[in-house]
This record gives C-alpha cells, structure tokens and sequence, in this order.
C-alpha cells in the first residue's frame, strides 16, 4: 500500500474538508430555497427557486460530491485509518459515487419534478401544462389545484379540502369556488368537458384526478 508524507495527507484531508464545507454550503442554500418557495404565494419567485435548484444539482452537488467521495475513499486507503479496520467507509462512499455516476442527476430530477399521468403532463420546475405534448395556459390556483390533484391520483377529495388545501382557510370565498375552478380545468386540459376523462366528479363527495 502506497504510503503519504505528512504533508500529502494534510494536502488531501484539506481538499476533503474544503469539498465538505461546499456540499455543506450547497445543501444549506437547497433549504432555504425549499422554505422560500413552500411559503410563497408568488408564482414568479417559486419558479426561481426551482431553476436556481436545478442548475446547482446539476453543477455544485454532483462535482463537489464526486469531489467529497474520491478524496475520503484516499483518505481511507492512504492514511493509518487502514484500508480493513474501516473498510465499510469504502464500501459506502465508492457505492455512493458508482450510483452518481450511473445515474446523472438530469435524470433523477427530470423523474421527481414532474408528473406523467396518461395524457397530461406536469412540469412542477416550470410550473407548465401539457395535454398531448400541447402547452395548456393555467392561471396560478388553476395549476395548484390540478397539482395537487394529479399527485392524489384515484383519490377523493371533497370540496372543503380542496378549498383548505389550495386556498386556505382564511381565504376569502367558499367552496363553491372549487367548483368554478374545476369548472374552468375541464375546459382546459379536457378533450370533452361535459365527459371529463381526468376530473371526475364523485356525487355526493367531492372530486378526484382518474387515472
């Protein structure tokens, strides 16, 4: 086994740290983005904070996790750690950095920021519609609620936790205004409104996004 001077490895354990701190810094910024946008009622600012999201998984995270791991996986092999003695750190992190690898970050967030039910399409990053691959405009609560909808599928939901769920309940209105709301969905994302193939309408009860 190759050994290091001691400035070699100071060198190494540097980098490690430094790598660290970026993922640190990195994760740090994710979450007050995350906050930002899960307590922000404007459109325009919940979509910069996904885009900023997305470019920084795409750039900071996977390098400086990459970074992270080559650099304890030779701090595990090269120094008096011993390569035996903590040989499930090895195992652990070159697990780790062979799924990045495999698996492009592009694509696992590609799967997890939207939603793909039948026909319509839902870009939660860009806030967009498509209904066969044709952008359908929605206004804000239009999006909201056929979101949430859309990731309940073959769930009811009554109109009470609609309205709380999407306007609040210290909003002004009833729920009267879900209906309005479905109402205006249909025409849109519907092929025929009147026989809505995706928003059904469970009498008695309330609705649910049919898949």
């Amino acid at each position: 086994m190759a050994k290091l001077s001691v400035t070699q490895k100071r060198w190494l354990l540097t980098l490690h740290l430094v790598f660290s701190a970026i993922m640190l810094g990195v994760t740090t910024v994710f979450l007050f983005l995350s906050i930002l946008a899960a307590n922000s009622n404007d459109e325009s600012v919940i979509i910069a904070c996904f885009t900023i999201m997305h470019k920084l998984a795409n750039t900071s995270v996977r390098y400086s996790t990459i970074a992270t791991l080559l650099t304890g996986i030779l701090l595990s092999v090269l120094t008096q750690w011993g390569l035996f003695k903590f040989y499930w750190i090895i195992v652990k992190e070159a697990l780790t950095l062979i799924s990045i690898l495999l698996g492009p970050i592009d694509n696992r967030t590609n799967q997890s920021d939207e939603i793909q039910l039948r026909g319509i399409r839902i870009d939660k990053i860009s806030r967009k519609v498509f209904v066969n691959e044709e952008e359908v405009p929605l206004t804000s609560k239009e999006y909201d609620l056929l979101l949430f909808l859309a990731s309940h599928p073959n769930r009811v939901f009554s109109k009470d936790e609609l309205f709380e769920k999407i306007w609040g309940m210290d909003s002004l209105g009833d729920n009267a205004t879900v209906t309005v709301y479905i109402s205006k969905l249909r025409e849109k994302v519907e092929l025929t409104p009147s026989k809505p193939q995706y928003i059904e309408t469970i009498w008695g009860v309330g609705y649910r996004f049919n898949v």
